[in-house]
């Protein structure tokens, strides 16, 4: 940690940013980033420490991107905050590309649905997710998504 305050007196934000997060201080280092606008690094430090992070931290981090239009970053720390509705919405209102990786984690990540008001938000996400697949032209993982959790293909 004091080698990441050395480069932080050094005005080398990029690098104390990494440093604070390799030492366990995610929080720092993501304030750090925010301040800096190291959108990259936010990205990375969210990922790489989703145990420590708290879902707050990642909102607002999330939302200090989506003010400097860095949607598919916003996108990956509302995943990883467990944020999924939020995360499909800023998807179809910014036209975030939706890789089939992306689809994945945001199909897999919403859970099993146990209960039927659970099952009914998850089944209208899916929905969501397919139809935005389609309106971009990514009819093949449209039609695999919709099959995959029991549709048939339209």
């Amino acid at each position: 940690l004091q080698s990441a305050a050395y480069f932080e007196d050094e005005k080398q934000y990029e690098k104390a940013a990494t440093l604070y997060d390799k030492g366990g201080n995610s929080r720092k280092a993501l304030t750090l980033a925010e301040q800096h606008k190291l959108f990259d690094i936010m990205k990375i430090i969210s990922t790489n420490s989703v145990e420590e992070d708290d879902p707050e931290m990642l909102s607002k981090n999330a939302q200090v991107l989506i003010d400097n239009g860095q949607f598919e970053k916003a996108v990956h720390l509302l995943l990883t905050a467990k944020q999924y509705e939020e995360a499909v919405e800023l998807c179809e209102k910014n036209n975030v590309p939706m890789s089939e990786e992306l689809a994945n984690k945001l199909m897999t990540e919403t859970g099993s649905g146990a209960g039927s008001e659970e099952a009914k938000k998850r089944e209208a996400l899916i929905l969501r997710i397919t139809k935005l697949c389609k309106r971009q032209g990514q009819f093949a993982i449209a039609c695999q998504k919709y099959t995959q959790y029991g549709k048939k293909a339209k």
